[in-house]
């Protein structure tokens, strides 16, 4: 599975001032209709579920509170990788990040009590440029605090999630469609039916 440590600024004056709240990305789920895939060189216009948790302890009765208005308490951005970059391998592509918006605002606006769990829907659009396509094995999302929000993450290193996307990009190498993480039955019969 992939997964992701996100790097962030440090912000040293969290750890003495800051109550403990800690939100996680803790789950990271393709919404996309099943048999969907992503082209070489078009869009990819992904549908996303993330849940995030406060992991903050139960003891601590900090819960990250709401927030209303145009404030929100979690900003979702996303990309594509090259490499699973928990087994401590980086990500070379490098790769543009969109932002992924909620589909719905108030779940990213409500309390998080501790050990509780939101599920947010997303919607992102990332290119899957020429020459990078064959490379891409992840998509990779994580959050940041929200314009306005209630809450300073005190952990910023999980915040963060991959997939595999692999079985879902197709590459097209010169006039012929290379449906990566298919069986060579389908790629006959798709290649068969484009002729």
């Amino acid at each position: 599975m992939c997964s992701l440590l996100h790097q962030s600024s440090v912000r040293p004056y969290v750890l003495y001032f800051s109550p403990q709240l800690d939100p996680e990305l803790s789950s990271l789920a393709d919404n996309s209709p099943v048999g969907a895939m992503y082209v070489e060189g078009g869009p990819a216009d992904l549908s996303i579920s993330a849940d995030v948790s406060n992991v903050a302890p139960a003891v601590s009765g900090n819960a990250i509170l709401p927030v209303s208005n145009t404030s929100v308490n979690y900003e979702f951005h996303c990309f594509f990788s090259d490499v699973d970059v928990a087994a401590g391998q980086p990500d070379s592509l490098g790769l543009p990040t969109a932002v992924a918006a909620a589909d719905d605002v108030t779940v990213i606006q409500s309390r998080l009590d501790p050990g509780q769990s939101i599920s947010v829907g997303l919607s992102a659009s990332l290119s899957i440029p020429s020459g990078s396509c064959a490379d891409i094995q992840c998509l990779c999302c994580y959050f940041t605090e929200g314009a306005g929000a209630s809450y300073v993450d005190r952990d910023l290193g999980n915040d963060d999630f991959c997939l595999d996307m692999s079985s879902k990009i197709a590459c097209v190498p010169g006039e012929k469609l290379n449906w990566r993480g298919l069986n060579a039955t389908k790629i006959i019969q798709r290649e068969s039916s484009v002729w």
